[in-house]
C-alpha cells in the first residue's frame, strides 16, 4: 500500500496522519480516497472542514511520518513536526518537505459498517518538488516513496522498474480456454 500523510484542520492548527489506504478514485475530475479507522482525530476534522491534503512523503521523512501515525492529534501537536505550506484550500495543510503533495475538497464519505471509513477527496491542486520533476512529470524513483506491507506491518521501498503498464503484457500468451 502507499505510505501518505494526510493533512486536516484540528480547530486553530494543522493536524497530520500517517494513512497506508489511499488510491485513485477518479481521472476526471481528478479524485482520490482516504481510509481512516472511525477512532482516527483526523476523521472529525475532515468532515468539519471539508477538506484534506494528501503528502507523499520521502524515505528520508519516515521517522517523522511513522510519529504521525503512533500519536493522536487530540493529545500531541504534531503540526511543528514538518513545515506546513497551504494552498488554493486555506484549510488542507500540506507538509513542505513531502515531495508530492495533494489538496482534497472533501466530496463524499463512505460507512462500509466496519471499523473504518473512507473519504473521497476531489484533488484541487497537486505540488510536486522541483527536484522530483523530469521531462515536466514526477519520478518516482526522485519522490522515493515508502509503501506499507499491512501483513507484517513494516515500512518498504520500491524496488527496480518492472517495465511499462500497458506495454509489457502484449508479448503473453494467455493458455487456452474452454469456456466461451
Amino acid at each position: 500500500m502507499p505510505l501518505v500523510v494526510v493533512g486536516s484542520m484540528a480547530e486553530d492548527r494543522p493536524n497530520y496522519t500517517t494513512v497506508a489506504f489511499c488510491g485513485v478514485v477518479e481521472v476526471q475530475p481528478p479524485m482520490i480516497q482516504i481510509t481512516l479507522a472511525k477512532t482516527r482525530f483526523s476523521c472529525k476534522n475532515i468532515r468539519e472542514f471539508e477538506s484534506f491534503s494528501v503528502n507523499v512523503p520521502s524515505m528520508d521523512m519516515l521517522r517523522g511520518v511513522d510519529f504521525m501515525g503512533i500519536y493522536s492529534g487530540k493529545t500531541t501537536d504534531k503540526s511543528e513536526l514538518f513545515k506546513t505550506f497551504y494552498g488554493e484550500l486555506q484549510n488542507a495543510p500540506m507538509i513542505e518537505e513531502a515531495p508530492l503533495n495533494m489538496e482534497c475538497r472533501l466530496v463524499d464519505v463512505f460507512d462500509f459498517g466496519g471499523t473504518h471509513e473512507t473519504f473521497i477527496g476531489e484533488v484541487v491542486q497537486s505540488y510536486c518538488s522541483e527536484f522530483c520533476v523530469v521531462n515536466g512529470l514526477p519520478d518516482i524513483k526522485k519522490i522515493n516513496p515508502a509503501t506499507f506491507s499491512v501483513y507484517d506491518n513494516s515500512y518498504w521501498s520500491l524496488g527496480i522498474h518492472l517495465g511499462k503498464a500497458w506495454n509489457i503484457g502484449m508479448k503473453y500468451t494467455p493458455p487456452k480456454t474452454i469456456h466461451d
